[in-house]
């Protein structure tokens, strides 16, 4: 089956093929539904990135993730990063305990909400995402060394249509 971002008659035969599948039987073949594909291609992408900073500098996937999100929006709260990297609450409060606990990020206690606290990086946390973030971007840039700019921006452009696509769906539940 060839999908093309910009050939219309393309994507209506992948949809008549899918309809047609559909109507001859419900089974779901796992390795074509998009979810799946999309899920176990970010699953290896995120493991295979890991390595790098999970082997040399001893950081997991939920730590790297608050660590950049806190390199780019310092004194944000515990509820925001929920939000931004998806992770659960007890997740995020494991990792901020983490973090502290090896001096890479403090809290600060909220003026105006003596239960809530801001989260920023250490000097400590700072350096080691500034070693990181190199690594990571120069691993980046060899995945993409598979794709043309062209199917690159194609690529970008489908996953921000299936994306407004998918908030459309959840809005309407």
């Amino acid at each position: 089956m060839v999908v093309s971002v910009n050939n219309n008659k393309a994507c209506k035969t992948v949809s008549n093929h899918k309809s047609n599948m559909k109507k001859e039987h419900q089974a779901l073949q796992l390795h074509d539904f998009l979810p799946y594909k999309i899920n176990m291609l970010s699953k290896k992408i995120s493991h295979s990135l890991s390595l790098i900073y999970t082997t040399e500098f001893g950081i997991t996937i939920p730590e790297f993730r608050i660590l950049v999100w806190l390199s780019s929006h310092p004194n944000i709260y515990a509820k925001d990063l929920c939000r931004f990297t998806l992770m659960d609450k007890t997740q995020v409060s494991r990792v901020i305990h983490s973090l502290e606990k090896r001096s890479l990020l403090q809290r600060q206690a909220d003026t105006n909400d003596q239960r809530s606290y801001q989260l920023f990086l250490t000097a400590k946390g700072e350096t080691l995402i500034q070693e990181i973030i190199p690594k990571a971007i120069e691993w980046e840039e060899h995945l993409l060394t598979s794709l043309s700019p062209r199917q690159y921006m194609n690529l970008q452009n489908a996953l921000e249509k299936l994306e407004a696509q998918l908030q459309a769906l959840e809005s309407r539940s």
